[in-house]
């Protein structure tokens, strides 16, 4: 059976068994996983008498064999890490209705030469291009409007791009390390984040001194240690007590004493956040028969993780699983165990994370770029903090550790508390 995509005739597709995918509430299909050994995949167009609308999270990542794939015209969707560590794609064609290339979807693509984004793109997501180190050039469609945090990050082989007028934001780390980037046309009009060219032949034109202070966030003062902390503080990042200043369900300022908030009802002594559902988390049964959360699957922006699923308790918080999420509070059970790398990633909203005693480890680059993280209470009861694991989180002014905790390297750097934990 072949295919048209972008008025050419492909190849025979390839085969339904070799992928793994689910029929979305539309009746349409994702693909969620790729199985087989093909070099060149053609993607089908339909599965079963369904349309083919999405690529899936991590549907092809680390498919380090992979050379070249065709996308069917009927994909409107390409999901986080899609294509993550495809160290032997070559080339790729995104069809038109595709308006974003997400979270580090093709990041670490180190092959890959050429690239046809479609006109319909609009957004450039954070770290889409991390370390396509192979990439020569990449025409950037009229309608982009965002390059997002580091999305063409140690592209060191990039000489040239035009942004298109349309764009009107760049991102922090947009282009950093791309050594060889030595011509850009820009907009006349357009706002470039924090060492946007840093470690490119332009930097010194485009320096740029875009700093993050506390005195740009509302405060108020911790009743214990009578520090100055964010306004909707729930715990003081100095000493750990717990403030509750505003309410994390409905962020009313919570009236001095009360047991409940006076505009929802929300119980504050329950850290005034909403219940935890099961229903919104893909997850996975691990080896011990615990549980890790996956995927949040549903649209809330304040999200309470459950410590039981099933009957099976839930241990740990998966790699990737939240990257890039819009959400603005996340309150993390004392049943987990272990926060994986790049959990919470990109979460550009996230300004308030209640991690509770119980969890041991924090994950490599779990936090990365969380910019509206203003500060943290750590408990004691973990043990290490993994290697950039709060690395670009540019508002975060204070954290409250445990006293025989591990740091890895560059942890805290690009928040106001680097100089602090060199």
């Amino acid at each position: 059976m072949a295919y048209q995509n972008n008025n050419e005739v492909l190849e025979k597709t390839t085969p339904v068994e070799s992928f793994e995918w689910s029929v979305l509430g539309n009746g349409t299909v994702s693909i969620d996983g790729y199985t087989g050994n093909d070099k060149n995949v053609v993607i089908p167009a339909e599965i079963d008498g369904k349309t083919v609308t999405d690529i899936g999270m991590n549907a092809f990542k680390l498919c380090s064999a992979l050379t070249s794939i065709n996308i069917p015209y009927s994909v409107k969707t390409i999901g986080k890490f899609a294509f993550f560590g495809c160290q032997s794609l070559k080339e790729i064609t995104i069809p038109n209705g595709v308006t974003e290339i997400g979270v580090c979807t093709f990041a670490v693509c180190t092959s890959l030469t050429s690239i046809n984004l479609p006109d319909s793109a609009m957004e450039i997501g954070e770290r889409a291009f991390d370390n396509c180190t192979s990439l020569p050039s990449i025409k950037l469609p009229d309608g982009v409007t965002t390059i997002g945090d580091g999305a063409f990050v140690h592209c060191r082989s990039l000489t040239s791009i035009k942004i298109p007028d349309s764009v009107t934001e760049i991102g922090v780390d947009a282009f950093l390390n791309c050594k060889s980037l030595a011509s850009i046309t820009l907009p006349d009009s357009v706002d470039i984040g924090e060492d946007a060219f840093k470690g490119t032949p332009l930097e010194d034109k485009y320096r740029t001194t875009q700093i993050f202070t506390t005195t740009d966030a509302e405060k108020t003062t911790c009743p214990k240690c009578l520090r100055e902390i964010p306004e909707n503080s729930i715990f003081c990042a100095f000493c750990g007590e717990k403030v509750a200043a505003a309410c994390s369900a409905c962020g009313a300022e919570l009236v001095e004493g009360a047991e409940f908030c006076h505009i929802c009802g929300t119980r504050i002594e329950e850290s005034a956040a909403p219940a935890a559902s099961a229903d919104k988390f893909e997850w996975s049964v691990l080896g011990d028969g615990t549980v890790s959360i996956v995927e949040h699957i549903a649209s809330d922006r304040k999200v309470v993780i459950p410590s039981i699923i099933n009957g099976r308790r839930v241990s740990a918080i998966a790699s990737d699983s939240f990257a890039g999420e819009p959400l603005t509070s996340v309150t993390i059970p004392e049943s987990v165990e272990k926060i994986e790398g790049w959990a919470f990633s990109f979460c550009k909203s996230l300004s308030s994370v209640n991690i509770r005693d119980g969890v041991k480890e924090i994950g490599e680059c779990a936090f990365y770029h969380c910019k509206s993280l203003t500060s943290i209470s750590i408990p004691e009861s973990v043990t290490k903090i993994g290697q950039a694991a709060f690395k670009g989180c540019k508002s975060l002014a204070s954290i409250n550790l445990p006293d025989n905790v591990k740091i890895d390297k560059n942890a805290f750097k690009g928040t106001l508390l680097e100089d602090k934990f060199k």
